[in-house]
């Protein structure tokens, strides 16, 4: 009941995008079977190490779909029946999704590692290139089992090249390919892997890919999870935009509550600390004598700090403040402050924005050709008992 539940959504979901070939009921029903069987063999792996997505958590997703939607948590179930769809089932498919996600950054987590050098030489090549040339791929997957025998992996290739000549010859669109024959975890989307950068890229594409047009099909490429086709959809180039953000040098002073002092009476200690400093004392001198924040020694000062260093809160109190204006006491989970902006610049982040992205980047591609083959081998070390052809 599931297997033909799934079946009937994807069916509903590519007819809703129009003008898409179906394959026989047959042939889909298998497609979406080998897919549920992956999700299922990540279940029972997140199971067995204890990952959980709690209530609050698939709230958070689910009032994120209400905003973008234009609707409310509330009338998200309303909404949802408008259109045929169970809001029971539909939240707890959304628990899954994040489910697999978490799975997926685990794993990726634990396989994957990036040194310093990987990202300078990714930078370096970027730079060299003066330009962040974008792509839109597809792939079709036919997958080959890790323990596979030469015989199996030369049949997988014939395979991948007959559905090459398919494609080519114009007898059929790579998505329809893609949706009917790919073993690929994309393949009920037409095998879309979105845009990604040349840097995004899984390794093995990046070649193939810039030696097509837009349009065309690479001949067949070979992985350790089988053979690819890759489709080019669509290609541009984007200029990157300098990025510069506003520093503030603050300092700030420190009470918590504790036995001994209330949250009124640190509250009006600040706001006695708050009149000596304006009748001359030093604010430095005073948060070394009363702050209890480890910065006391350094008379309360925080250094420079982007936007977004410090809690809400925090941030809140800096941002109503003019360079030199102290705040009002005002309360943390941490205790009670108040806080003066010394100083403001505008810095250029644009280098450690690029680190931080070529880590993602680098992240990413290396995670794609990692999570595919260790959800295969998941798979291939499960016992399952397949029963379609009964």
């Amino acid at each position: 009941s599931e297997l033909e539940q799934e079946t009937d959504q994807i069916i509903q979901m590519v007819r809703q995008q129009g003008n898409q070939q179906l394959p026989p009921r047959e042939i889909l029903r298998r497609q979406v079977l080998e897919r549920m069987i992956g999700v299922e063999v990540q279940k029972q792996f997140a199971e067995r190490n204890g990952i959980r997505i709690s209530d609050d958590r698939v709230n958070q997703a689910m009032q994120q779909i209400a905003q973008n939607n234009n609707t409310t948590l509330s009338e998200l179930p309303q909404v949802l029946a408008r259109e045929g769809v169970n809001y029971r089932e539909f939240r707890e498919s959304i628990r899954e999704d994040l489910l697999v996600n978490q799975v997926r950054s685990r794993v990726i987590e634990s396989k994957v590692s990036i040194s310093p050098r990987e990202v300078e030489d990714y930078l370096n090549q970027k730079q060299r290139e003066g330009a962040n040339n974008r792509y839109r791929i597809s792939q079709i997957l036919v997958a080959v089992p890790g323990e596979a025998s030469p015989s199996e992996i030369e049949a997988a290739r014939e395979r991948i090249t007959e559905l090459r000549e398919q494609i080519v010859s114009g007898e059929s669109t790579f998505r329809d390919i893609a949706i009917r024959y790919s073993d690929g975890q994309r393949a009920l989307e037409g095998g879309d892997l979105g845009w990604r950068s040349q840097q995004e890229l899984p390794t093995i594409f990046v070649e193939p890919v810039l030696r097509l047009d837009v349009g065309e099909v690479s001949e067949p490429v070979r992985s350790g999870s089988g053979w690819h086709l890759v489709h080019l959809d669509e290609a541009k180039i984007e200029e990157e935009e300098p990025v510069v953000a506003t520093e503030t040098l603050a300092r700030h002073i420190l009470i918590k509550p504790n036995e001994v002092m209330t949250p009124a009476q640190a509250k009006a200690t600040l706001y006695e600390l708050k009149r000596r400093i304006e009748n001359g004392e030093d604010f430095g001198e005073l948060a070394r004598e009363f702050s209890v924040d480890t910065s006391a020694s350094q008379g309360g000062d925080l250094g420079w700090a982007p936007p977004g260093r410090y809690v809400p809160r925090f941030q809140e109190a800096l941002d109503a403040l003019p360079a030199g204006g102290i705040s009002e006491p005002f309360e943390t989970q941490f205790g009670w402050h108040i806080v003066q902006v010394q100083d403001r610049r505008d810095t250029d982040f644009s280098d450690v924005v690029a680190e931080n992205r070529a880590y993602q980047q680098i992240r990413q591609r290396k995670g794609e050709e990692v999570y595919p083959r260790w959800v295969q081998q998941q798979i291939e070390e499960s016992f399952i008992d397949r029963r379609l052809d009964n």
